[in-house]
């Protein structure tokens, strides 16, 4: 098993109580809701598949795109003094074809083990994942940012150990968590701040053992996580996709 397996299976494990494997089978549901996911084109100068973000400004140059190696070597070529000196807006398309592709996939830093990903670095045991920086045992994820063992996130900071978060800040071992900051141990909060132990929780701070805004004692809350819990592992083991997610609860959508 990869690396990046054992951490959503640990992940995963940490979360729900079962953990999930392969990777693989989830890869469609992890990635339901990101800004941008990573795509697949081919060099135009070699074929071979480059990897990159399909953000508006790349798939416009999409169909004239190399691998950061290519581009470094075309890089060193250039036009004659004749071409120079007969370039003009309308001729420039054709006159600097050659030389005019562009690389949509930076890496910087250190990597080690990281497949499949566009735009990031420094990195370790990562897979597809894009624009994301100073991060390790991460998967599926957009914008995440000196975290570790995240699935399935974007727009994250300083967090570990959560599957489809977003745009929150210092989360341990939360799911389907957004617009939070200094949480551990939640499920389907959004904006709630140094709560732990909490679900279905909306618009709060410094709530333990909460249900619904409500905190209702390590006891109780123990046995509602049990049941919900038990129902995601179910459905997640059974159909590698869950229907519940933290926008359309919010939005009332069944």
């Amino acid at each position: 098993m990869s690396e990046i397996e054992k951490s959503f299976a640990k992940t995963s494990s940490l979360l729900f109580g079962k953990e999930l494997a392969p990777l693989s089978e989830y890869v469609k549901w992890l990635e339901t809701g990101l800004p941008f996911s990573v795509v697949e084109k081919k060099s135009v100068v070699s074929g071979k598949t480059v990897f990159m973000v399909p953000h508006p400004a790349y798939l416009k140059i999409s169909r004239n795109i190399a691998s950061m190696e290519e581009a470094l070597e075309i890089g060193k070529l250039s036009i004659d003094e004749k071409g120079a000196e007969a370039l003009e807006l309308s001729n420039a398309a054709h006159s600097l074809s050659k030389i005019s592709t562009t690389c949509p996939n930076t890496v910087f830093g250190e990597n080690f083990d990281t497949e499949e990903s566009a735009c990031y670095g420094p990195t370790q045991h990562c897979l597809r994942i894009a624009f994301s920086w100073w991060s390790k045992y991460a998967s599926c994820s957009y914008d995440v940012r000196t975290s570790s063992h995240v699935h399935g996130c974007s727009d994250l900071d300083d967090c570990s150990f959560c599957i489809r978060c977003r745009q929150s800040s210092k989360l341990q071992r939360c799911f389907e968590v957004d617009e939070s900051a200094n949480c551990s141990d939640c499920h389907y909060c959004h904006n709630v701040e140094n709560c732990r132990d909490c679900m279905f929780c909306f618009n709060v701070k410094n709530l333990k053992y909460a249900v619904g805004n409500v905190e209702v004692g390590k006891e109780e809350y123990a046995k509602v996580k049990k049941m919900v819990l038990d129902e995601i592992g179910k459905k997640l083991a059974e159909d590698k996709n869950l229907q519940w997610s933290i926008y359309n609860i919010a939005a009332g959508k069944k």
